[in-house]
């Protein structure tokens, strides 16, 4: 009787928390929380599910990978329809697994764009290539000579376009008040006159502070380079 009672227990704390897991970067969203999901300029993907469903079992541990990968470029949400049928209703939600990708919002502006079903595998690999089309660099400016500003970002890299983190931080509203956001190549002649150090890094340039560099490892995730630039900026900003 009692090890029955502990497994009701254990099965109503998994009911509560959802399937999927924070520390592997999913947000489970309840009716109190996805407003404020939605409401950012992030790009996300966000799986509607039922604990029950044969499929949504076999697309977890997929789904637990994409968000752990991703680096925090792309949010990565998960719904329990079960749980939450207002908002299953306020998706259009028919059959589970659904996904729905939002896209990155414009430049300064903090509203996701979307939804639109996904139709690719449910495999690691396909959801993070679709999710990864979500971004657009349209805030990163390739630059010829240094800027004739107080603050800015200069992204270093040997890749011809901006790598998503950055892309997405670019685009952030706290931060395009006070940064402007630029990338130099490797092949650029402007590289000399910046004295890089290490490729990739970056530079974050202020008039108060003067020059400070991040080298840019191997497992560099969106808050690392968030807090970089938070550090410096005006203590009203913050972007996480």
């Amino acid at each position: 009787m009692f090890r029955q009672i502990l497994l009701l227990l254990s099965l109503l704390v998994v009911s509560e928390a959802g399937m999927f897991s924070a520390k592997n970067g999913i947000t489970e969203l309840t009716p109190k929380t996805i407003k404020k999901f939605m409401a950012s300029h992030k790009p996300a993907i966000v799986l509607f599910y039922a604990p029950w469903c044969g499929h949504c079992k076999a697309i977890h541990p997929e789904y637990e990978k994409l968000g752990k990968k991703i680096g925090g470029a792309v949010r990565v949400a998960a719904v329990d329809c079960d749980q939450h049928k207002d908002i299953a209703a306020k998706y259009g939600i028919q059959g589970f697994p659904t996904l729905k990708l939002f896209g990155q919002a414009d430049v300064g502006k903090n509203k996701v764009k979307g939804p639109v079903d996904y139709q690719g595998e449910r495999k690691f690999g396909a959801m993070k290539n679709a999710a990864l089309n979500l971004v657009h660099s349209k805030n990163v400016k390739k630059i010829k000579e240094i800027p004739q500003e107080d603050n800015y970002v200069v992204l270093f890299t040997k890749k011809p376009k901006s790598p998503p983190i950055y892309s997405v931080l670019s685009g952030s509203p706290k931060l395009t008040k006070h940064f402007s956001f630029y990338m130099v190549k490797d092949t650029d002649k402007i590289k000399d006159e910046f004295e890089v150090e290490s490729w990739p890094s970056i530079l974050l340039r202020t008039k108060s502070g003067g020059d400070k560099w991040m080298p840019i490892e191997k497992g560099t995730v969106y808050k690392d380079i968030a807090t970089f630039i938070n550090d410096a900026a005006p203590t009203e900003t913050s972007d996480e």
